[in-house]
């Protein structure tokens, strides 16, 4: 099936991932970046190398109504 090969694909990635930057290295290299006023969300997420595509709602379509953002 189609859902066990995206499970295994995404196990075979993270274990190379893994192996390739320890959990410590990791955790360190987290530490150290520089952060940014967290109001300022807009311009963190421009900093490079950082790119996420996401969907903001402002309310669940099953409870029928949305706020303007």
């Amino acid at each position: 099936m189609i859902l066990d090969e995206l499970v295994a694909a995404t196990q075979q990635r993270l274990a190379h991932n893994q192996a390739r930057v320890p959990a410590a290295t990791m955790h360190a290299q987290a530490l150290a970046a520089p952060t940014t006023d967290p109001a300022d969300v807009y311009q963190a997420l421009r900093q490079p190398p950082l790119s996420i595509i996401a969907e903001v709602k402002a309310a669940s379509p099953s409870k029928h109504h949305r706020r303007r953002l």
